[in-house]
């Protein structure tokens, strides 16, 4: 089943509008990618669908049933959120932070189940090594993929991310997103998330939505909407997109004057 916004629109009160009459549709088994200048209302689509904020306008179903009209407990066993802010401080080993991804699904106490899916997701995020470390001793990056594994161990049919490799290296980043885009595919989730690296965005999303002063102006997939054009429109810059045996890339030129 897929979620369908229609005609999204969000606006603090006694403040300018944030987004105007957004509409997107997420795909089982697709990750797509929500790119815009810094303020484009890239983190408030996200607050908007999960519930954070609460829209002035719009529809959001899912499978044909209003998020609104979901309880608190429903709405956490469908979707799960990673914010872009990361922790700094939680008094708790690896595992616990994980296992918190699990109190949608719990009854009188946490069962043998709910531990094998932590232990499951530790092992395939690459953080089974750190299970029973003090979240405080990690790195900004291993608090990262802590984050993303609290939210995987939920098992969401929609997973929305708020720019999920910026605290990380090169090579986790790659690590990350190729986990994501085999996760989304295996057992049909529906990845969203925001992104300012256009070349991982390139390489990793299915479908692309490009935001720009609260609108999305250039939707549809990766390789059709990522263009010199479109990017030239949203980031007032050129560039020039191509491909390198079978990779694809976008350079950076000058500004756009």
């Amino acid at each position: 089943m897929s979620l369908q916004v229609k005609g999204l629109s969000f606006h603090y009160k006694r403040g300018p509008q944030v987004l105007d009459d957004i509409s997107l549709e997420l795909q089982p088994g697709k990750l797509s990618a929500l790119i815009g200048q810094n303020g484009s209302g890239k983190t408030t689509v996200l607050k908007c669908i999960n519930g954070i904020l609460n829209p002035s306008s719009g529809t959001m179903e899912f499978g044909g049933q209003s998020l609104s009209s979901m309880s608190l407990k429903e709405r956490a066993r469908l979707m799960s959120y990673v914010p872009q802010s990361i922790p700094s401080s939680m008094q708790f080993r690896v595992f616990d932070v994980v296992l918190m991804g699990r109190r949608p699904y719990l009854q009188w106490g946490v069962s043998q189940k709910d531990r094998s899916k932590v232990f499951s997701v530790l092992d395939q995020m690459g953080l089974e090594d750190l299970c029973f470390r003090p979240y405080d001793e990690l790195s900004g990056g291993q608090k990262q993929k802590v984050l993303i594994a609290r939210a995987l161990v939920q098992e969401p049919s929609i997973l929305m991310m708020d720019e999920p490799t910026s605290n990380l290296d090169l090579r986790h980043q790659l690590d990350v997103l190729e986990l994501l885009k085999k996760i989304a595919a295996e057992k049909g989730i529906s990845v969203l998330l925001s992104a300012h690296d256009l070349n991982l965005v390139m390489n990793f999303a299915d479908r692309l939505e490009m935001l720009k002063n609260g609108h999305i102006c250039h939707s549809g997939a990766v390789e059709e909407v990522l263009s010199s054009d479109n990017i030239r429109d949203v980031f007032d810059v050129e560039t020039h997109v191509g491909q390198h045996k079978g990779t694809s890339f976008v350079l950076l030129n000058r500004t756009a004057q």
